[in-house]
């Protein structure tokens, strides 16, 4: 009984994080009285902004990329603060403010700059996809 009441709270605490980090990244893209107006009135934007900003993207090693697509990839630079000890750290990210595109079908992939990783977007159809069936 201990345990699961332990992983309960652990679970709703890192739930809430999530939550709280996704809420900052959205208010830093759109300001804080936007962001209550999309709260208020239009609450399945704010999730499927914070599914975006939790799933939206990965961050992989180049040596583990599509090699055709990662000769292709653009040159990204990521804000102070981002990468640590040269690994860039997802969440502390936010994708929205980066100058990427989602592109409909296709995996876009961006190298990282002064790091060995890239940052993979993933389809919006696929993006789309798991958003519905995660919000049945």
């Amino acid at each position: 009984m201990k345990s699961y009441k332990f992983y309960s709270i652990a679970f709703f605490s890192l739930f809430l994080s999530i939550e709280i980090y996704a809420q900052n990244k959205i208010i830093e893209v759109f300001g804080k009285e936007k962001y209550e107006q999309l709260a208020t009135h239009y609450p399945d934007s704010i999730k499927y902004y914070t599914f975006l900003l939790n799933d939206g993207f990965d961050i992989m090693l180049k040596k583990y990329a599509d090699v055709e697509r990662l000769s292709t990839a653009k040159l990204l630079t990521l804000p102070i603060g981002t990468i640590e000890n040269g690994i860039p750290q997802k969440a502390k990210i936010n994708i929205l403010l980066l100058p990427v595109e989602f592109h409909k079908e296709h995996y876009q992939y961006y190298r990282i700059e002064n790091t060995d990783y890239v940052l993979r977007l993933k389809p919006l159809d696929y993006i789309e996809k798991k958003y519905k069936a995660q919000s049945k």
